[in-house]
């Protein structure tokens, strides 16, 4: 029909696409790396799954799950949903499938990737097939070790990051269908204590151990989870005092336990991959660490994965209140089923914990991401100033943006308060320097509520 525009009156335009609901926001973005030998995708480039059907796409070349197909359904089946794929490879153009690779050639390639990766967004990374107590590498060499300075120098350089690690199963029949006697249980928890898993699958690894400290001088005597100025573990008695670790402003050892979580948590899961591998029993074994992982990526920084529902997985046998406990002493994300459902046990790091007086800041998981959080905001809202004169309209500019940005994870409950100043000298104007000295104090988790009760007469 013709619009009649010449004759006066009061015309209707219906407006439409108003309440269009906002997708959600992704969470953290968990990058997982391992083989596929695969010539359909991207070697060494990361790829965003954007469907659940990408998944089939890291299939090995016969067809049958590769690692990361299998680890990249448990991903999905612990609520992961922002994921990433790095295939593996040496420089060569090179495809592996991962099951022929050596943990030599394994940790070489890791090496390679978490290189190409340092100045690439990562917020959770993931590394498929490379427990922290694996068998068959030098003795200045270690996956968990490797994975916690990458994500040091992550967070120090670019990108503020963390990563999820495994430990080897108790024993071969556990790695396939299998279920833990009683006693292996018990065997496998005392040798993951000792940080020693020689006698089962493992191997050696005490410079993990965080805890022990026989001289009574407040120093962890085996630790070496420390960051160093040639990138190597540092040696020594203790490795503490080694001459290549780096230091903090205030002249303490940089702890990088604290950029990993140490998954013990064998589970069984029951998927597609689980589907086409075992058709008859339909499950297989499998460490929980992509689970966790997938968990980690749907909470917010100041919300533990403590005692939090874990998607994905079932529990071989549950573990004992001792064993639980001690693991979560000994610095090991561990599982176990509740009346509330099959949860993670407590929210603990790597960093070391020797008592509650001899301990890193970050031992909590919160903790650590809170402040990553804060390191987040602040880069963000000092960003737009790079290039800007060094004058006191910006400095001041800058210092109401970074006030609003802390005031935000304050109102959201992330922080109970934060000081800053922004540090300009005029030497430091001349160089083009400004300092933000930062303080804050995160919302510390809930661990333990005690209830007191009595009776009276009346």
């Amino acid at each position: 029909m013709p619009d009649y525009t010449s004759i006066p009156g009061v015309r209707t335009e219906v407006q439409d696409f108003g309440t269009r609901i906002t997708p959600p926001i992704l969470g953290p973005k968990v990058t997982v790396i391992g083989f596929t030998d695969n010539p359909n995708v991207p070697l060494e480039d990361p790829y965003i799954l954007t469907r659940f059907e990408d998944v089939y796409a890291f299939d090995k070349a016969d067809g049958t799950p590769s690692e990361l197909t299998k680890k990249l359904e448990e991903l999905m089946a612990g609520q992961g949903r922002n994921l990433e794929v790095f295939v593996l490879s040496d420089g060569s153009g090179n495809r592996y499938s991962g099951d022929t690779v050596t943990p030599s050639q394994r940790f070489a390639m890791m090496a390679r990737a978490y290189e190409l990766l340092l100045h690439h967004d990562v917020d959770i990374i993931l590394p498929v097939g490379g427990p922290i107590d694996m068998t068959g590498l030098l003795s200045t060499q270690n996956f968990g070790w490797q994975l916690a300075n990458f994500c040091y120098q992550s967070t120090k350089e670019y990108n503020s990051a963390i990563g999820v690690i495994g430990v080897q199963p108790p024993s071969a029949a556990v790695a396939g269908t299998g279920i833990p006697s009683l006693a292996l249980q018990s065997q496998w928890v005392n040798a993951l204590k000792a940080f020693d898993t020689t006698a089962l699958l493992g191997t050696n690894f005490v410079i993990y151990d965080g805890v022990t400290d026989g001289d009574l001088d407040g120093i962890p005597d085996n630790y070496a989870f420390l960051a160093t100025v040639d990138e190597t573990i540092p040696v020594g008695s203790p490795p503490w005092n080694a001459s290549n670790v780096r230091k903090d402003a205030k002249g303490h050892p940089i702890d990088i336990g604290g950029y990993i979580r140490v998954v013990a948590g064998w589970v069984r899961v029951r998927n597609e991959a689980a589907k086409r591998i075992n058709p008859v029993e339909g499950y297989y074994n499998v460490n929980g660490d992509a689970l966790l992982a997938g968990l980690i990526s749907t909470l917010p920084p100041e919300i533990a994965f403590t005692n939090r529902v874990l998607a994905g997985g079932e529990m071989l046998r549950n573990l004992s209140a001792s064993q639980a406990n001690d693991l979560s002493r000994y610095r090991f994300v561990s599982f176990w089923s509740k009346p509330t459902g099959f949860v993670v046990v407590s929210g603990v790091t790597g960093a070391h914990n020797v008592d509650d007086y001899h301990r890193s800041d970050f031992v909590r998981d919160t903790t650590v991401r809170i402040t990553q959080d804060a390191i987040n905001v602040v880069r963000i809202a000092a960003g737009p100033f790079i290039g800007l004169p060094n004058n006191g309209v910006n400095r001041s500019a800058l210092e109401n943006a970074i006030d609003s940005a802390l005031g935000k994870m304050q109102e959201r409950g992330a922080l109970e308060g934060f000081r800053y100043s922004v540090i300009s000298t005029p030497t430091m104007r001349v160089l083009g320097q400004i300092v933000v000295d930062l303080t804050i104090v995160c919302a510390f988790e809930i661990q333990t509520i005690t209830i007191r009760i009595g009776l009276s007469a009346a």
